[in-house]
């Protein structure tokens, strides 16, 4: 480590040995950053540490897409800091680069779309796309949903603020990256089938401000519940 022509890329491998497993990351992040590591290492074959310019990332970046390239921004800098504190590189160039703005442009799921996505999706995800249809709560309340949690006929639910089969069903075709929709959509087009059946689907979805889902946080002392009917026919997607 004391070499001062390390590669870039052996040191990506004593991060990835060294710094990443103490943190014990998800499973699902640490696959991320390894799509990320494969793009760092064909990026930078050959090159030193202390050879890798502002220029040279700025280059990689604006070729992504924003919220990938903020992602990769991201991990870069972590990665340089580690390596600066070896005395590897006398600063940090990825933290000279700009984050970018990234815009929100997913669109929402049409009947049919979702439809022949859940055509393909297998059960466990049918079960979880009918749950947010019928109760249109967010992914991670669905998540959080279990048999035990229903007592005396009401499901109890303390809401948290937070591709495959879609893919497979290749119902969005001609779509942008950045406008595909994901499991969070589902809520939007379930509160939408709602109003369109002239129910009250905010009721059902919860609050929609931060502040108002204080309320039902876990360590409160008295949880506010407050009780829906989720009686929407949804036998147009599920047949």
């Amino acid at each position: 480590m004391n070499n001062a022509t390390e590669t870039f890329t052996g040191f990506l491998d004593t991060y990835e040995r060294d710094v990443l497993p103490p943190r014990e990351l998800a499973k699902g992040t640490l696959g991320l950053y390894a799509v990320h590591f494969r793009r760092f290492r064909k990026q930078f074959e050959g090159k030193a540490v202390d050879q890798v310019t502002i220029r040279m990332i700025a280059e990689m970046l604006d070729a992504l897409t924003p919220r990938t390239a903020n992602q990769c921004r991201a991990l870069l800098i972590d990665i340089f800091n580690h390596a600066a504190a070896k005395g590897l590189c006398p600063d940090n160039p990825a933290a000279s680069t700009i984050n970018r703005i990234e815009k929100k442009q997913r669109r929402r799921h049409t009947v049919e779309g979702l439809k022949a996505i859940r055509e393909k999706a297998p059960a466990w995800l049918q079960n979880a796309i009918d749950l947010a249809l019928i109760t249109a709560q967010r992914r991670t309340d669905i998540l959080d949903m279990r048999f035990d949690g229903v007592r005396e006929g009401f499901l109890y639910v303390v809401q948290k603020k937070t591709a495959k089969a879609r893919e497979a069903a290749n119902c969005y075709a001609g779509w942008k990256e950045e406008e595909m929709p994901g499991f969070h959509e589902v809520r939007a087009l379930s509160l939408h089938l709602h109003k369109k059946a002239g129910k009250d689907g905010q009721k059902i979805a919860g609050p929609a401000s931060e502040g108002m889902t204080k309320n039902y946080q876990r360590d409160h002392e008295e949880v506010i519940w407050s009780e829906a009917i989720p009686d929407l026919n949804i036998s147009e997607i599920t047949g």
